[in-house]
């Protein structure tokens, strides 16, 4: 369940960098996960299934890597604050240096309820912020985790950023 995350960040990290956006993005959504939102036009919506089976949102480039967002599922019996728990648990265990900056509440423009947690720590070199946005599936026992990425010199930067596109985010069956 948790493991899953872990690995989707790991991949998704691994697949970066890349070449600097100049497409115009459309909006991302994944019709098995019931999500859409979207992404400035500059951003660029690519799918890869060998990176993650679902649409990843590529941002500016700072340096030699490309801010991101790309999203996972899981099945999860218990409530939204145990699986944030479990999540942020297993974080703390893969990155020792992994430093909370914020945790709390976010809601969405459509009133879709969520957890936001936003991260920094460093990975394969790269001081990374990373900003956790989980909420409730409306398809069964599933949670949904859109994590954003991007180095840490700029995170401050693109966190408002981040937020309005998340705030775009609707839910469907």
């Amino acid at each position: 369940m948790i493991r899953a995350l872990a690995l989707s960040l790991l991949a998704a990290l691994a697949f970066f960098p890349l070449a600097p956006i100049t497409a115009t993005a459309e909006p991302v959504a994944s019709e098995e996960l019931g999500v859409s939102f979207e992404v400035p036009s500059e951003w660029k919506v690519i799918t890869n299934k060998q990176v993650s089976k679902y649409p990843i949102a590529l941002g500016p480039k700072e340096a030699d890597f490309t801010a991101n967002i790309n999203m996972v599922n899981e099945e999860f019996g218990g409530n939204i604050n145990d699986y944030v728990e479990a999540n942020m648990r297993t974080l703390r265990k893969e990155f020792k240096n992994l430093k909370e900056v914020d945790s709390s509440k976010f809601t969405t423009d459509s009133g879709v309820e969520g957890w936001r947690v936003i991260t920094e720590h460093d990975t394969f070199g790269k001081d990374l912020r990373q900003s956790f946005f989980f909420f409730k599936s409306l398809k069964g026992k599933n949670y949904l985790v859109i994590t954003t990425s991007s180095l840490t010199s700029v995170g401050a930067q693109l966190q408002p950023t981040f937020d309005k596109i998340l705030k775009t985010v609707t839910l469907a069956p």
